[in-house]
């Protein structure tokens, strides 16, 4: 009698396996099961992709994730999906490590060899040479001349010549002295010598240190000269 039982309940089983075979689950008592906000029903044409961006901000993968899609590229037309619920704000948010910056390698600086370029002296910078001159101011027929003149060396004393016009009063009578102020001008008033009275023209020099000179000439008549 337990025989017959055992056998008996044996083959139930194996009817029962093969009606579940043959009879599934109802995929929506399957999908009840899981953390699903909404079913979707495949169409034709359907991707994972295209049924995702209609219910962002989910995305396909999670919807993969969802239904245990080994392949997501295989969903068949009128298979219910499972759409999960999104993320909340609070959900943890994966780390994401950034690959190293590679560093960009420096080329050494190249270090010229041999003697080392001696700098040029610097160039000197060429002191103007000035040229004493002296002009005529103002003149009283047979008396006196003054004169005023610049460029001169400063602080030397000069003497000064009258002689007849033409001879630049080289090595004339002397009339007098000046002293040069220090910006190099210099100012002075001579008596006519009586040999030049009557003269209408007549030479003036000044005659320095080192070789310095100026000289000019003036019309022996009454006048002032600006």
């Amino acid at each position: 009698m337990q025989k017959w039982t055992t056998a008996v309940s044996a083959v139930l089983g194996a009817l029962a396996l093969g009606l579940a075979a043959l009879f599934p689950a109802s995929p929506g008592l399957a999908l009840a099961q899981q953390n699903c906000a909404s079913t979707y029903v495949v169409k034709t044409g359907d991707t994972l992709f295209t049924i995702a961006l209609g219910f962002t901000p989910v995305t396909w993968q999670q919807i993969a994730q969802a239904n245990n899609l080994a392949d997501p590229n295989r969903i068949l037309v009128g298979q219910s999906l499972c759409i999960p619920a999104a993320t909340t704000p609070g959900a943890a948010t994966p780390t994401v490590t950034r690959p190293a910056a590679t560093p960009t390698p420096t080329r050494p600086t190249a270090t010229p060899t041999g003697p080392t370029p001696t700098a040029a002296p610097p160039t000197a910078t060429p002191v103007p040479f000035l040229v004493p001159v002296f002009t005529i101011k103002t003149v009283t027929r047979d008396a006196t001349v003054s004169i005023a003149g610049q460029n001169f060396p400063p602080a030397a004393a000069f003497t000064a010549r009258m002689g007849a016009f033409g001879t630049l009063a080289v090595n004339g009578p002397q009339v007098g002295t000046v002293k040069v102020n220090p910006d190099g001008t210099v100012t002075g008033t001579f008596n006519i010598p009586a040999e030049f009275k009557g003269a209408s023209l007549i030479a003036i020099r000044l005659d320095g240190p080192g070789g310095w000179h100026s000289y000019n000439w003036f019309w022996n008549y009454t006048a002032t000269m600006p």
